[in-house]
């Protein structure tokens, strides 16, 4: 099911939904194949993906049919947002691709760029741990159409992992009646249901003020490193930096921004284990942390007014001290 979009309080759309076309395979059609035959069509489909401009190996093919995550009679992605032509010449050959389809499924896209990437957070392919305390969590008496597979995405970070539950939308299921040796017979599409999206989130962010924040806080940085420009002298280091502006009168969050930052939209159809490193390495300043709320800093000046007002309540200080 699509998860619901994400807003700021004036409407505007700042997480979205895009419509790609992914190719897929029917492990269960496989099964009447021979191992020759099988390899053949992973070759002239990995062969096919990549002529069609994302590059697919063999071996990795076989490496995702072969994953845990799916079960003997899953329809298996292969390749997700594949160019639309590969659908013609994947269709115009059903007897040299067996069992193979091009299917339209939803992905995340980001109309705002980089803009509130460590408040929104990303999506990613759920681990073995995150779906044992999520289905744990969840009442199958009253919630059960909304547990978790493997296959299934989940919010890793910021908005999309707070609000996971709000988000998410219910999954369809099939019905599949097989035979004693396994094999599938029909689909009782009378038990079918089909998908229902996520719920919206409306936040109180304004993304206006969120650009200038994260503007000015790059622009400062950059500022306060060796001002006067004259060489010999030491540099000021200033990688990282933060900011943080709340309503006062309600506490409402109007923008949180956190630098250096990261693009989301990396993580859309899988991140390489290197790139993820790159975001997470200390000297690079790991990027994806969000230092309004993942880290501890000496309370600095700004605590001073808190010490003010404790002083004068307890009558230490007097007003015009």
């Amino acid at each position: 099911a699509p998860r619901g979009r994400i807003l700021d309080r004036n409407g505007r759309v700042l997480v979205d939904n895009k419509v790609v076309d992914v190719v897929t395979l029917d492990k269960a059609v496989l099964e009447d194949l021979g191992p020759d035959e099988r390899d053949d069509l992973y070759l002239r489909l990995a062969t096919a993906i990549s002529r069609s401009g994302r590059l697919t190996k063999l071996r990795s093919i076989e490496r995702e049919l072969n994953s845990a995550e799916y079960g003997p009679f899953d329809v298996v992605p292969i390749a997700v947002d594949v160019d639309p032509s590969l659908l013609i010449y994947l269709g115009e050959r059903p007897d040299q691709f067996p069992g193979v389809d091009v299917v339209s499924r939803t992905v995340r896209t980001y109309p705002f760029g980089t803009l509130g990437a460590h408040l929104l957070g990303y999506v990613g392919a759920i681990n073995l741990e995150e779906l044992k305390i999520e289905n744990s969590r969840i009442d199958a008496a009253e919630s059960g159409a909304k547990t978790y597979q493997l296959s299934d995405e989940i919010g890793k970070t910021g908005v999309e992992r707070t609000f996971e539950s709000a988000l998410r939308g219910v999954p369809g299921v099939r019905y599949l009646e097989v035979n004693n040796v396994g094999e599938v017979v029909r689909e009782r599409s009378e038990f079918s249901q089909p998908p229902t999206p996520g719920n919206d989130l409306y936040l109180t962010i304004d993304i206006d003020l969120q650009a200038e924040a994260e503007a000015q806080l790059a622009a400062s940085l950059a500022s306060v490193r060796n001002p006067t420009g004259i060489p010999g002298e030491d540099n000021i280091l200033a990688p990282a930096g933060s900011v943080v502006a709340t309503d006062p009168m309600t506490g409402e969050l109007l923008a949180m921004a956190s630098f250096p930052t990261f693009d989301p939209a990396e993580f859309v159809n899988g991140i390489s284990f290197a790139q993820f490193e790159i975001l997470n390495d200390p000297a690079n300043y790991q990027p994806i942390l969000n230092r309004a709320i993942q880290e501890n800093y000496a309370l600095g000046s700004t605590f001073k007014s808190f010490v003010a007002l404790a002083a004068l309540e307890k009558g230490y200080l007097g007003p015009e001290s």
